[in-house]
């Protein structure tokens, strides 16, 4: 059997808002609704193909800004553009005036029917994705068989085969959620309607002023990450806002041409002029590939089934060089790389991790500062409540190993009432990443960014 095609990555990656137990039905009374008494909730809006491909480049500009902003020089870095971007979909459905228009231009849009719109098409994209693992055949074994092997041995083979095809398969979850406090005024119903019907967002309502609350978010987390997140907020403590909006992203996926461990470590220049002996992972492969002035862009197919994801290595051709400075370049040739070219391609086997807890800051960079000013923040359309973001928390983790690549990352709207702050050559291109690089994973099917990141130091 090949094993490479039972190389795994699982990935995951998790937004939230401001903050609450699981209710999808819920009736209570709020305010007057300034979509009026009349107002249905409809199906989401349509957009052509022409204006999903301007809008998903505006979200790539976007994840670079954002990775831009949030990197720190000479450091490792790692974060879920797409993630962040359901999160800001759900505050964008609540807000309205100036906030509303802020939001929308951080993130490249017009109207919060495109961001939205833009939100269902990797919704729709992950269901693709799950109806392909059902085109897996599962083992069978017919009468011939049964006069070979006993009814144990058939058994065994068939839990064995089953095991080995559903490694095979690419796990996905994006999942969205609305948490709001019992002893407040309801968001409207049509707030949370409108988050069900749209990005599938489930309502939850908890009482806030109970200190093991927080446990519920966690317990979420937890489950939908597949325990790769089990935290993301304290685990106690009084929830000091009047809505928390949540998303979790989870992946499982293989490559599509596995790595070998080499006999002998690998030597990776550090940004800072030191060296760190790390495990080489080698591959013989014919990968999309790009060279530049700046730098060479390797993508690497992700899915046993198809080519569903890709990992682009971004490999600056200078040897000293801080890789943040070349992010910007991660938002070029998404899914547009030339033909194959055969590759001898060595990589480090490494785990990176970020930890932030004041991404208010650099979203207030890049232009969205009304979400979080008490007196200017316009989120009406969301309940009769006077509600403002306090801060957003984003921890993120990415593992590339021989099988694959572990990752996962969350973001968590803060409730702490103080501010912070051409021609194939006959050889193989031999690439040797030894030195620092920006990668990125993206969707083939949207272009959407799904985790973005640097590599410094290991």
């Amino acid at each position: 059997m090949n094993t490479k095609l039972f190389n795994w990555l699982p990935v995951a990656a998790l937004a939230l808002g401001a903050f609450a137990c699981q209710t999808d039905d819920v009736n209570t009374s709020t305010g007057a609704d300034p979509r009026g008494e009349e107002y249905t909730v409809t199906t989401p809006s349509e957009i052509s193909d022409s204006r999903a491909a301007e809008l998903t480049a505006s979200h790539q500009q976007f994840a670079c800004n954002l990775a831009s902003e949030i990197a720190l020089p000479g450091e490792n870095t790692v974060l879920s553009p797409l993630s962040m971007y359901n999160f800001m979909a759900m505050m964008a459905n609540g807000a309205d005036g100036q906030t509303l228009d802020q939001i929308l231009k951080v993130l490249g849009a017009d109207s919060r029917e495109e961001v939205i719109a833009l939100c269902r098409r990797q919704l729709d994209s992950f269901a693709a994705i799950e109806a392909q693992n059902q085109e897996i055949p599962m083992p069978s074994f017919d009468d011939y068989d049964r006069e070979i092997f006993t009814d144990e041995q058939i058994a065994e083979l068939i839990e064995a085969s089953t095991k080995e095809l559903n490694e095979l398969k690419t796990q996905t979850t994006l999942a969205n959620a609305i948490w709001f406090d019992s002893n407040l005024e309801a968001p409207y119903q049509t707030y949370m309607d409108e988050c069900k019907q749209w990005l599938d967002a489930n309502a939850n309502c908890i009482d806030f002023k109970d200190p093991s609350s927080p446990m519920l978010i966690n317990q979420w987390i937890n489950e939908k990450t597949n325990g790769m997140i089990p935290k993301i907020v304290p685990s106690f403590g009084q929830i000091l806002t009047e809505i928390v909006c949540t998303n979790a992203l989870y992946l499982n996926v293989k490559w599509t041409q596995g790595f070998s461990i080499a006999k002998e470590k690998m030597t990776f220049k550090n940004f800072d002029g030191t060296t760190s002996k790390r495990i080489a992972l080698n591959v013989m492969e014919r990968f999309k590939y790009l060279e530049t002035n700046e730098a060479q862009f390797i993508d690497i197919p992700l899915g046993s089934i198809k080519e569903q994801l890709t990992y682009t290595i971004i490999l600056p051709k200078s040897e000293s060089i801080d890789a943040t400075t070349i992010l910007p370049l991660a938002a070029q040739n998404v899914n547009s790389l030339p033909s194959k070219t055969l590759i001898e391609l060595t990589i480090p086997e490494h785990k990176i991790e970020t930890d932030m807890d004041e991404l208010r800051y650099s979203l207030e960079n890049l232009g969205m500062t009304y979400a979080f000013d008490k007196n200017k923040a316009d989120f009406s359309r969301m309940g009769g409540f006077k509600f403002k973001v306090f801060n957003v928390a984003h921890k993120a983790s990415i593992n590339v190993c021989e099988s694959g690549i572990e990752a996962a990352a969350g973001t968590a709207n803060y409730w702490c009432t103080s501010d912070g702050k051409e021609k194939e050559p006959l050889k193989p291109l031999v690439i040797n990443v030894d030195r620092p690089f920006a990668f990125r994973i993206t969707d083939n099917a949207t272009g959407m960014v799904l985790f973005i990141g640097v590599v410094n130091r290991l």
